[in-house]
């Protein structure tokens, strides 16, 4: 876990008169185990932080919550969907459908300027709704 967020969540927890216990899992493999110790470790309740390879493994998560009987929440809408209790983040669905809609058209990124005195196409810096981005325009346009 990265410091940063594991020391907001430490901060939290505190504030709330709680304790947090950190369960690491480096694979797949070591979900059961990381189940088994928070619950043997009094675990009330479980937040996974997401990353690729907890995202792939929604649906044995929630079967391992109710296993294990441990309210469990993530960031994403499809780990509700797999069956954990619930998400507190945005649907990615819906944010892809979203990013879908944006039009090159309305906004700067699809115009070059020349860099002056040089004949080259100048990279245009950006920025967006969806982010920002470094582009340069080809060679040969």
């Amino acid at each position: 876990m990265d410091v940063a967020p594991r020391r907001a969540a430490e901060v939290a927890a505190s504030q709330l008169g709680l304790s947090l216990e950190v369960v690491e899992v480096r694979g797949a493999n070591d979900l059961e185990d990381a189940f088994r110790a928070a619950s043997r470790g009094g675990g009330r309740a479980l937040m996974i932080r997401e990353s690729p390879m907890l995202s792939t493994q929604s649906k044995r998560i929630a079967a391992l919550a109710v296993k294990h009987r441990l309210p469990t929440t993530g960031i994403f809408s499809f780990a509700t969907e797999a069956g954990i209790l619930m998400s507190y983040g945005p649907n990615l669905n819906e944010l892809f459908r979203q990013a879908a809609a944006y039009s090159p058209a309305r906004y700067p990124f699809n115009r070059r300027t020349l860099k002056a005195g040089t004949g080259r196409w100048k990279p245009l810096r950006w920025r967006s709704p969806i982010g920002s981005a470094s582009i340069r325009a080809p060679a040969s346009a």
